[in-house]
């Protein structure tokens, strides 16, 4: 149920948005003080039965990344559940892609002839004017075959 005329709700989805984009940006070239800001101090991402609570646990989470796998992170089919004045919740879908070796100079080799596949379920919250990711609830649907290959023979 939403509270917001069409115009305001296109713009708070735009917000919701523009705040999973900037953090798949910012994973990908590990922008994780600027990432952290899209979170609110108390957020929550869940993944795969795995939870961290809060900024910190987040960022330490992330400083645990591989410093040798490249990242893109490609969201789309954005589906916004609930839309209201100071709350949003979304379900995204997001590619990801994983290569070897992060060098400016040179492109990555994909790790895999697929992405993986990855939904989110999103909670957002306005605290004053700003906009934030409360909660993320992450589920990975398609992963790519260990040896790297296509689909099953």
């Amino acid at each position: 149920m939403s509270d917001l005329d069409a115009p305001a709700r296109l713009s708070v989805e735009a917000e919701c948005r523009r705040i999973n984009e900037t953090i798949g940006y910012c994973l990908d070239h590990r922008l994780y003080d600027e990432l952290l800001e899209c979170f609110d101090q108390d957020a929550k991402v869940l993944r795969d039965g795995v939870e961290l609570s809060g900024r910190e646990a987040i960022h330490a989470a992330l400083a645990g990344r591989p410093a040798d796998v490249r990242t893109r992170h490609c969201p789309t089919n954005y589906r916004f559940t609930d839309v209201a004045s100071t709350s949003a919740r979304a379900v995204i879908y997001n590619l990801t892609y994983l290569g070897a070796g992060d060098r400016a100079d040179a492109p990555s080799v994909l790790l895999s002839a697929y992405p993986m596949f990855v939904e989110y379920h999103d909670v957002y919250r306005r605290v004053g004017q700003r906009w934030y990711l409360m909660e993320r609830r992450m589920s990975t649907m398609f992963e790519p075959r260990q040896d790297g290959c296509g689909p099953p023979a």
